[in-house]
């Protein structure tokens, strides 16, 4: 769990740091690592024999791959913003920018999703009071991680944006 929410923390920290256009890549690369870590626990998890004996867990697990999907459809918006800037040629021009930073935020898919993943995990911790105490604190642990994670996409959105405006007010 740890190494998810540090990789969340390099890759939200390394985005704040970063121009719109030149970090982009290094951006959505440090996004797919920390994809597949969340991938990874979470099949850990679902191999948990102790775990799958309650409904509650099959819920849970249920919730948490909806989740998973749901990244999925955020790397595919972090595609397709990458897909955006490297049609722009050479140094983009402010209007370049904007254009590119507008497409890429009025998707709709990171607030709509991450929307939704605040909800899977709320609805999914009211259901663990069932489960016995370690199997309450193995599945958190996973539930925690990825909520964590929606948190700092949220906060990836609030930093892309805000680098987007003032590259285009300052150039």
């Amino acid at each position: 769990m740890s190494k998810v929410i540090y990789s969340t923390a390099i890759f939200v920290l390394a985005l704040a740091e970063a121009s719109v256009t030149s970090d982009f890549d290094q951006a959505l690369a440090e996004f797919r690592k920390l994809k597949e870590a969340g991938a990874s626990q979470l099949r850990v998890l679902m191999e948990n024999t102790d775990l799958r004996k309650c409904n509650t867990t099959d819920n849970f697990l249920s919730l948490l791959n909806e989740g998973y999907s749901i990244y999925g459809k955020l790397q595919a918006s972090f595609d397709a913003g990458q897909q955006i800037f490297n049609s722009t040629h050479g140094e983009p021009t402010p209007q370049q920018v904007k254009e590119a930073a507008i497409a890429f935020l009025r998707s709709n898919l990171f607030g709509s999703n991450i929307q939704r993943l605040n909800q899977i995990f709320s609805t999914a911790n009211k259901d663990l009071a069932s489960l016995p105490r370690a199997a309450q604190d193995k599945v958190l642990s996973v539930a925690n991680a990825f909520s964590g994670t929606a948190k700092k996409l949220n906060t990836l959105v609030t930093l892309f944006k805000t680098e987007a405006e003032s590259d285009t007010t300052n150039m």
